[in-house]
């Protein structure tokens, strides 16, 4: 996960991407399909990767960032970072953000059930959407984004309720909710640092230095826990973290940001709300998520609401670049 480019059950809030990402360059949609495609079944099976791996959520949040960081130096780089002021204190802090947010949210994945956990960290729209009127840069809700907020909030909630009531695996606990609310939350301040940063500096630079810092974070976190750096490292455990750095970050993340020079942010955003019911259907398979037809019911409420925020924030953004026929 890069700043200021995609990561892990987040959409694009209206203000962070470009207007000019908002208008889809038709001719290369339908190539760009497959690509699409791709990346939304890549960073859906995080989840299940972190699920999978025998490891505390702090050494596995690690591992993903570290290898992602050096991934990413060779790929985009092979140098060391050119920032400006601005954009060192932007990358400094998203990465702080960007550390919390995958721990909170990989400690909820081992505390309450995969749906659960990933639809509750995909909320950021929200929050940022009710932040709206308070934050430089972002559209207060009108009353249609209310009352998707009002749906969302219905549907998580009843699917909270369902949990509740279950067991094992699909059991839904007041404590990885609220884990899975905060690594939304963090995720939220690690899009404004971002929109912060891009500005003037390059999105390589500042994907290696966020990344860098979110696991110089998390390792020192791990040291105050008394962690081993490769606690639970067995070879299963270190195929799954390089997964977690590969597929999520590098097909999933590089794959949304090329398919939007052919797809709208809007159309990206509403179909990355996908991902908690891709993610439990991934659990599913392995044995790890058996939602009953209840919660199912209520996770997809939930995402209609987060997509009717999402769509009208951008219908608003789209409506008031339009200039004036005068």
């Amino acid at each position: 996960m890069g700043i200021f480019g995609y990561g892990h059950g987040q959409t694009f809030p209206a203000s962070v991407l470009p207007l000019s990402s908002v208008t889809p360059k038709t001719p290369g949609r339908l190539l760009a399909l497959p690509v699409l495609v791709a990346a939304l079944l890549a960073i859906s099976s995080a989840a299940l990767w972190v699920r999978l791996a025998d490891a505390p959520a702090v050494v596995t949040a690690f591992w993903r960032v570290a290898l992602s960081t050096g991934i990413l130096w060779a790929v985009q780089l092979r140098r060391l970072p050119r920032l400006s002021r601005e954009g060192w204190r932007a990358a400094v802090l998203g990465g702080l953000m960007l550390a919390l947010h995958f721990w909170c949210w990989m400690l909820s994945l081992q505390t309450t059930s995969v749906l659960s956990s990933t639809l509750l960290v995909t909320t950021t729209p929200l929050w940022l959407a009710m932040a709206g009127h308070w934050l430089p840069g972002e559209r207060p809700l009108d009353w249609r984004g209310w009352l998707g907020l009002l749906v969302a909030l219905a549907g998580s909630g009843a699917m909270l309720l369902e949990g509740s009531r279950s067991t094992g695996s699909e059991a839904v606990t007041l404590e990885g909710s609220v884990q899975a609310l905060l690594g939304a939350l963090f995720a939220g301040f690690y899009w404004l640092a971002g929109r912060a940063g891009r500005r003037a500096d390059d999105v390589g630079d500042l994907s290696v230095v966020s990344t860098g810092v979110a696991a110089l974070a998390l390792g020192l976190v791990m040291v105050v826990q008394g962690h081993a750096f490769l606690e639970g490292a067995s070879t299963q455990t270190w195929m799954l973290w390089v997964i977690l750095a590969v597929f999520p970050q590098l097909i999933g993340h590089n794959g949304l940001l090329w398919a939007l020079k052919h797809w709208s942010a809007t159309a990206i955003s509403v179909l990355v709300l996908l991902e908690p019911v891709i993610a439990t259907a991934f659990a599913a398979a392995w044995g790890e998520a058996s939602p009953s037809p209840l919660a199912w019911s209520a996770a997809l409420i939930a995402v209609a609401g987060v997509a009717a925020v999402v769509w009208f924030q951008r219908e608003a953004v789209a409506a008031e670049a339009v200039p004036d026929a005068a």
